[in-house]
């Protein structure tokens, strides 16, 4: 049997239409500090630089919202319940839409759509780990 690959940071790439923009959105929203930046891509990373975001340049990038929605294609984020209940505001004040919020039996969620139509959870994490 072969030993499962340990991780220890999460990374995902997305394409963008106006990467100035995006990277605004979320540098402002969960203090994302660039590690790279060229002319076509800026690679995000949270502060306790456990996760990567990059945003690829592509201005004919679009997003299905049939594809992309609250019961399908999503990325998320694990968050605390206090930070969770402020998260509401600090979205749309950074031109974020929230689209959904709620409780299910792992914790509460908020999903809200980027500047490029992405759907992103935050979630309260009660179990959701083995």
């Amino acid at each position: 049997m072969t030993r499962p690959i340990d991780t220890s940071a999460f990374h995902l790439a997305i394409a963008v239409r106006d990467l100035e923009k995006s990277r605004a959105f979320y540098q402002r929203l969960f203090a994302m500090t660039p590690t790279l930046e060229t002319d076509d891509v800026v690679l995000l990373t949270t502060p306790a630089r456990r996760e990567q975001l990059a945003l690829q340049r592509k201005p004919d990038a679009t997003v299905d919202a049939d594809t992309w929605n609250h019961h399908g294609v999503h990325f998320g984020f694990v968050v605390s319940e206090e930070v969770l209940s402020h998260s509401g505001d600090a979205i749309r004040q950074a031109g974020g839409e929230v689209v959904a919020e709620g409780s299910r039996a792992m914790g509460p969620y908020l999903f809200f759509k980027d500047p490029d139509g992405y759907l992103v959870e935050l979630f309260v994490d009660r179990g959701w780990r083995a």
